[in-house]
């Protein structure tokens, strides 16, 4: 980590720098707890995704930031705009982005949302080989029955 720090400081510096520095950057900061330094990197980063409609993991990881500074709106502002982003990517990415949105969701308390968010991870996430664009596909083993799984705990929540 601390070498992927260097360098994405090292070319956020630059005049011109490559856009992904900024979730590369924004990520690390989150993970280190440190939100207030992750939140302008990770919007930056979550605008320019939202430009692409490529991915949406520097979003959710803006969602992340803002939950950790017990940012309600914010948060929900970023999950929406994931969610907007799953509708499309690729199956796989679609499915994780519904699946972590889910569980967002439910650690703020939202259970239909949860419920919706997870159970369009589960539709799309049938069986544990991920679609990853360009007739690539990938295998997690459990991953579909780890899907199902948190959707039955959201489904228990009062």
């Amino acid at each position: 980590m601390h070498q992927a720090e260097s360098v994405a400081l090292a070319d956020l510096a630059r005049p011109d720098p490559v856009p992904v520095a900024y979730g590369v950057l924004g990520g690390i900061r989150l993970e280190q707890g440190r939100f207030k330094e992750a939140v302008p990197l990770l919007q930056k980063a979550s605008d320019l995704e939202w430009a692409s409609r490529a991915d949406s993991r520097d979003t959710l990881c803006l969602a992340k930031a803002q939950l950790g500074l017990k940012r309600r709106a914010e948060a929900e502002e970023a999950l929406d705009r994931a969610e907007a982003l799953a509708a499309g990517l690729i199956r796989g990415r679609s499915a994780r982005t519904w699946f972590s949105a889910g569980m967002f969701r439910r650690q703020l308390g939202d259970k239909a949302q949860a419920l919706r968010d997870l159970s369009q991870a589960v539709a799309l996430q049938p069986d544990d080989w991920a679609d990853l664009g360009a007739g690539r596909r990938e295998k997690t083993a459990g991953l579909a029955a780890y899907y199902q799984k948190m959707l039955a705990a959201a489904q228990q929540d009062p």
